[in-house]
């Protein structure tokens, strides 16, 4: 309706400039996410993870492994109603986290660095939840999802 519009020009370089800036704080976040993660394993060359790395760990994976099983739940009460996009971007940003994650954890495991069984145990124990989140509707979480689920097909390939 506004096609020739002032207001729908400007709309769009608005949406534009959003977007460009999206994933160049996405990657600056994932930087910064995997640099504290290599950080943690830096001092465990010789040992098993440090107390404090591991209650870090523990945390972050308890914590979303809550945020899937809340966000499955609320996906099925909303019926085809879809869920605010604050509840979507942090679903995403959990997906994409634990995807750093395992990467990272691996890239430990090959640079001879102990990563403490407990923290694989917790990782292996969030795929029922991944799995649950399949069926969503969100085409965001999907990519996020289907990036986690490719890493856990690494780590179970003999």
């Amino acid at each position: 309706l506004n096609r020739g519009s002032i207001h729908s020009i400007a709309d769009h370089y608005e949406d534009a400039a959003v977007s460009a800036r999206v994933p160049f704080r996405e990657r600056f976040a994932r930087s910064c996410f995997e640099a504290l993660l290599k950080f943690s394993f830096l001092h465990s060359q010789d040992s098993n993870i440090d107390p404090t790395s591991q209650l870090a760990l523990n945390a972050l994976l308890e914590r979303c492994k809550e945020v899937l099983a809340k966000f499955v739940h609320e996906e099925r009460l909303s019926g085809q109603c879809p869920l605010p996009r604050s509840r979507m971007n942090e679903v995403s940003l959990v997906l994409k986290s634990v995807s750093v994650l395992i990467s990272s954890l691996k890239e430990a495991q090959k640079s001879s660095a102990k990563v403490d069984k407990s923290i694989w145990k917790q990782v292996v124990l969030l795929y029922p939840a991944l799995v649950q989140c399949v069926t969503c509707h969100s085409m965001e979480v999907r990519v996020a999802l289907k990036e986690v689920l490719s890493q856990f097909s690494e780590l179970i390939k003999p």
